[in-house]
């Protein structure tokens, strides 16, 4: 399945470039046609048959259906399972980490260094995605065998060392340094999609899965909402603002400073699933 949507986004993404690089203003055409293409696709996995479906449904419906106990609201989860929720702390500093470089680098790479859309989009998303669709199997096979903090503590490097690499081009302003840096990540991005799919599964039993999963994507889409934003904002800064009498100066940004704070962040997120694998000691390690 992961294999399978890789290779849809980066059909649609070097389709898209191209476009883009004959006329800018395709980018009407490209939304439309990928709103219909995601309400076709919603329509379309509407039909997929799910085993169990009735039963899953009603135990969502009811928590104490089981008659054990075992349902909790994500809340509980967080308060009960301290393992999962120290799990989840770090990979929100992790997926944070992340999701502040792409704004910043598609600004970098196609405003400050002019490159056109089909180098900026095989910079920043084609090669990742097609690295991602070639070691999928790879990183499947290994998640197999052992526990998801293990995983993690290990892929944990590649994310780190990306994000340095990038930091290296932004400063030296080198598509060649990009380059590399997005290569490794398209190496990371692999396990790191099977990592995000499947990681809850290794902490939450059968009868709580929707509950771990769920405060598991609640705590992306979090992330989300600010980290694009932060990233872009230290990297070009802020005009200064007056609204209802009160006044924001203004930030020049900190330039290609911006892209240091993710390697930080994503460093001790990697040290943080280092000492929970110390404190854990899962079976499989």
């Amino acid at each position: 399945f992961n294999i399978m949507t890789t290779a849809t986004l980066l059909a649609a993404a070097t389709l898209g470039s191209v476009l883009m690089d004959r006329d800018p203003s395709n980018f009407r055409a490209i939304y439309l046609v990928a709103a219909l293409a995601g309400f076709a696709g919603a329509l379309a996995i509407a039909r997929v048959p799910v085993v169990n479906e009735a039963e899953h449904l009603r135990l969502e419906r009811d928590e104490h259906a089981s008659g054990d106990g075992e349902h909790r609201s994500m809340l509980a989860v967080l308060r009960d399972d301290r393992n999962y929720a120290r799990y989840l702390g770090w990979q929100f500093l992790l997926g944070t980490s992340n999701m502040m470089i792409d704004a910043p680098l598609i600004y970098l790479v196609s405003n400050r260094l002019q490159a056109d859309y089909v180098v900026s989009i095989g910079l920043v998303t084609l090669i990742p995605l097609a690295l991602t669709t070639v070691t999928l199997p790879l990183w499947a096979h290994w998640l197999d065998r052992v526990h998801i903090v293990e995983f993690r503590v290990r892929t944990s490097l590649l994310w780190t060392a990306w994000q340095a690499a990038v930091c290296i081009g932004a400063w030296q302003e080198s598509l060649g340094w990009i380059l590399f840096g997005r290569i490794l990540l398209g190496l990371a991005r692999g396990g790191g999609s099977l990592a995000w799919n499947l990681g809850h599964n290794d902490f939450a039993s059968q009868r709580n899965l929707v509950a771990y999963m769920g405060l598991h994507v609640t705590l992306t889409g979090l992330r989300g909402l600010f980290a694009p934003f932060l990233g872009m904002l230290l990297f070009v800064g802020w005009s200064r603002y007056s609204w209802l009498g009160l006044t924001l100066p203004g930030f020049e940004g900190i330039g290609s400073g911006a892209f240091l704070i993710p390697v930080i962040l994503s460093s001790i997120a990697g040290l943080g699933f280092l000492r929970l694998r110390r404190q854990i000691r899962p079976r499989g390690f």
